[in-house]
């Protein structure tokens, strides 16, 4: 296209301009959010890297983790088996172990709960502890495994703190491989 006078192409020149301006604030009218792809947008509900978007709430009212070990550790190869992710609990035969728990309670004190273990293959033999938890402070327990006759090769084992109303507070569930 050929222009005759710096008037026309000045006239092209801004025409184009409006048309590329105007069309994202087009999208933007009808609703249409922009998503960007790039492998560095963090994902996960965050706003920006290491700060919680405004839809999440400010914290958590009780945090726990819960690790299942065997009392005596001995290495897979030597049990004939494969080597198991490390949140998985590997049992040999005749082998017990016994489960860390750590909670904190940022709401409030809870002084009557319990923390409940069990299989999911054997889900009437529980092993109970008590653990009492300040707001705001760190509690830890340890619980034995519940009775593991009659369990499958591979199972869950379930934790679960209750309060004194049997209402449960939290839940974590551990792979178990038994060889």
């Amino acid at each position: 296209m050929r222009f005759h006078n710096h008037g026309e192409w000045l006239a092209g020149v801004l025409l184009a301009l409006s048309i590329i301006l105007v069309m994202p604030l087009n999208g933007m009218a009808e609703g249409k959010e922009e998503t960007s792809s790039h492998p560095w947008r963090p994902p996960f509900g965050l706003d920006r890297v290491g700060q919680l978007s405004s839809n999440h709430p400010a914290s958590t009212i009780l945090e726990a983790d819960a690790e299942a070990r065997p009392d005596e550790i001995i290495n897979p190869v030597d049990l004939g088996t494969i080597l198991v992710p490390n949140d998985w609990l590997l049992l040999g035969p005749g082998q017990k172990g016994t489960i860390e728990v750590a909670a904190i309670s940022h709401d409030r004190d809870i002084l009557n709960a319990s923390v409940i273990a069990w299989f999911e293959s054997k889900p009437n033999s529980k092993s109970y502890i008590p653990i009492s938890m300040k707001k705001n402070e760190l509690a830890r327990t340890q619980c034995p495994l519940p009775g593991i006759e009659g369990i499958s090769k591979e199972d869950f084992l379930t934790v679960a703190i209750m309060n004194g109303e049997e209402e449960e507070l939290w839940r974590k569930e551990i792979r178990v491989l038994f060889v």
